[in-house]
């Protein structure tokens, strides 16, 4: 045998966890229930935004934009718990025991929507319509209180924010707003310098 067949034949895959195929596969079932309800609103998932601050890029989960408002919505698809810390912090306590300490998500996604704002003033030197910062928590094995009124944000199950977009003013966003938002990827672009 060559080194190359020794080679694929040791070669191991690993496969995603669990919770990460899940995580992705509620996504997608979120995208398309919203886009479902959206009328004219645009709905754009995974968006990828530079990061002037701290370098590299940042991802929203969804921008749901209308004529009204943007909404930034950050869906996690946790299961068992969670408390808030006094630093806004999310204190996660799963099914199968363990735990995890997340960042602030509230203040995080809502940096990640004043970028995207900047980024879009600063192009067009025209505001960008007012914006709300949103969680959805889609999976229905999380037990979870509404969040406290000094969290500067909406949560949501999966059907109370479809039903919330349902709801909403659906018009569709300014041309500007819309050519900003379809010029960002959900993917990183690779640049190669050289011969």
């Amino acid at each position: 045998m060559g080194r190359l067949e020794e080679f694929l034949s040791r070669r191991k895959r690993f496969e995603p966890e669990g919770h990460v195929v899940s995580g992705r596969l509620a996504e997608f079932r979120l995208m398309k229930l919203t886009r479902a309800v959206a009328g004219e609103a645009l709905v754009l998932e995974g968006i990828r935004i530079p990061d002037p601050e701290e370098g590299g890029r940042r991802e929203i989960d969804m921008v749901v934009a209308t004529g009204d408002e943007i909404l930034f919505v950050e869906q996690k698809h946790w299961s068992g718990s969670f408390t808030i810390t006094s630093e806004g912090r999310f204190f996660q306590k799963r099914k199968n025991g363990g735990t995890l300490m997340h960042k602030d998500i509230v203040a995080w996604t809502a940096r990640k929507g004043d970028i995207l704002c900047d980024l879009h003033e600063n192009r067009t030197d025209k505001e960008v319509p007012p914006s709300r910062t949103v969680l959805v928590f889609s999976n229905k094995n999380l037990e979870w209180e509404p969040l406290p009124d000094e969290v500067p944000a909406e949560a949501y199950d999966e059907l109370g924010f479809i039903d919330m977009i349902d709801k909403m003013d659906k018009s569709p966003p300014s041309d500007e707003l819309r050519e900003t938002l379809m010029g960002f990827g959900t993917w990183d672009t690779i640049h190669l310098n050289g011969g």
